[in-house]
């Protein structure tokens, strides 16, 4: 008996889970695309009082909340779990940044169409802070911006626009995934990043801490 223990925990494959510390769907969604086994874990996402820097705020908030969600983890599966099951966890926090004004999601129908028309004909910065948690506790931190560009837009247009309540769940009050991208003229850096979700540059983090994205590990 003791010795088929043994094999079978030798046969045992090592299994890989990312834990996304984010509840949004499409953040979910895209990742499904890298191949690798998914949980939703959401941490906590508080005001960082004091923090002026726009770069400085969204990093401290997605560490914030993976460190919150890896308290949630550990409780769940325990701090010490078996090299078999490896968890990476993932937090991320997106804001907008326009004219020196720091942008999230609106609160109101009203805020929306204020943001909108203050984006009109405007270029903006889309930046996203990524903390992820590796199995060993070590942390990986950076921030991603992408610039978008909008038309010129209507005052009509967006009264019809908020019709859809698409403005309510986005940052910025639009998403270039929904109806919000027939506002933008252009984008310049990561596509991915201005949806809020960085997929090349986490997966090359992923992947440089073992964790086979697309079937593939680091090597």
């Amino acid at each position: 008996m003791a010795t088929a223990t043994i094999e079978r925990n030798i046969e045992a494959k090592t299994e890989y889970r990312i834990v996304l510390a984010s509840p949004s769907p499409a953040r979910l969604e895209f990742l499904q695309q890298l191949g690798v086994e998914l949980e939703v874990m959401p941490g906590i996402l508080e005001d960082v009082v004091g923090e002026r820097n726009a770069e400085g705020l969204v990093q401290t908030r997605a560490v914030m909340q993976a460190s919150t969600t890896r308290i949630v983890c550990n409780a769940k599966y325990g701090s010490n779990p078996t090299n078999r099951i490896r968890r990476f966890i993932l937090g991320l926090d997106t804001v907008i940044i326009h004219d020196g004004d720091l942008i999230t999601r609106p609160g109101s129908r009203a805020e929306a169409k204020k943001i909108l028309m203050k984006l009109s004909d405007q270029t903006h910065s889309v930046m996203t802070g990524i903390a992820i948690i590796d199995p060993d506790n070590k942390v990986s931190c950076s921030v991603q911006t992408t610039e978008v560009t909008f038309r010129k837009i209507e005052e009509a247009e967006v009264d019809f626009y908020l019709h859809s309540n698409e403005a309510m769940y986005h940052v910025g009050g639009y998403s270039l995934q929904g109806i919000g991208s027939i506002f933008v003229k252009g984008l310049s850096g990561c596509y991915a990043n201005a949806l809020g979700i960085p997929l090349p540059f986490i997966s090359a983090i992923l992947r440089g801490r073992g964790l086979p994205v697309l079937g593939m590990d680091h090597n």
